[in-house]
């Protein structure tokens, strides 16, 4: 009876089959494997959520953006597997046909210019090119304050219309990457600063850590990942001074606030000084 309940009809012959001939057949164990070499790969700190996004990148209706995105989101950006979905990603937006007429998108920063019309870009068009670029750009950076996404893209962006070669994919989605880790950690320092909750926090107070912040970022290697370490090596005694400093040389009745928006957009301005422009 046992063997007889791991027997099923093979659609195709329809002979009875084994549970391995069926999980062989459908394709499901191949696929088990390569999630749990995923897994190995990635070292995820929540391996079943990790499982579910894996499995969800396999969705037939979406889109090849939201594909890539899944992708390059599997594992953290300072893990080696990173590189390797960077790869991956760039592969699968690859054969992605584009139909533009290239005028310029909402948001498109007016610094990078107005695409030129031509009849030969209008045309089905495949591999990855600015306009691409840019869509995944877009889901990697949702969230940021408008001005912040601006300025990056005057450094990292392509125009609709230029080819995306794979290293500059590289630079910079790792570059957005790296930003969104360090504005974690900026928007941390504010909310240290905003002891009532409110959304805003003393311009005194503010103004003191972001010139550690920029010290910081200033005093490290050209390199963007340096950047990073910027949050970490900044220790409380510094902080603490700054502001004991800052305190004692303004007037008490100050009272003169600045957002949280407007705190990440100055932090970001010292971390962009780092960012080479792509071309």
């Amino acid at each position: 009876m046992a063997e007889r309940r791991k027997l099923t009809s093979n659609p195709e012959s329809n002979m009875p089959e084994n549970d391995r001939q069926y999980l062989e057949r459908t394709g499901a164990s191949a696929q088990i494997r390569d999630a749990l070499a995923k897994i190995i790969e990635n070292r995820p700190l929540e391996p079943v959520a990790f499982l579910a996004d894996y499995f969800e990148s396999f969705d037939s209706g979406a889109d090849v953006t939201t594909k890539a995105f899944r992708q390059i989101t599997l594992t953290h950006h300072s893990k080696p597997a990173f590189d390797t979905n960077l790869r991956i990603a760039y592969d699968i937006l690859s054969t992605k046909k584009v139909i533009k007429n290239l005028t310029r998108s909402p948001g498109y920063p007016e610094c990078l210019g107005a695409p030129v019309q031509s009849d030969f870009f209008a045309k089905n068009l495949k591999g990855i090119n600015g306009a691409v670029y840019l869509e995944l750009l877009d889901m990697v950076c949702k969230g940021f304050p408008t001005p912040i996404i601006e300025r990056l893209l005057s450094k990292i962006g392509c125009r609709n219309h230029e080819a995306v070669v794979f290293d500059i994919f590289k630079t910079g989605l790792f570059t957005c990457f790296v930003l969104k880790d360090y504005l974690a950690q900026a928007e941390s320092l504010f909310k240290s600063l905003d002891i009532h909750d409110t959304g805003k926090a003393n311009k005194i107070l503010c103004d003191a850590v972001l010139q550690q912040l920029f010290l910081a970022v200033n005093g490290t290697n050209d390199e963007i990942n340096s950047v990073l370490e910027v949050g970490y090596s900044l220790s409380p005694d510094k902080i603490y001074g700054a502001l004991t400093k800052a305190m004692a040389g303004s007037s008490r009745n100050s009272t003169t606030t600045i957002s949280c928006d407007q705190f990440l957009v100055q932090a970001a301005d010292s971390f962009l000084t780092k960012v080479n422009r792509v071309r």
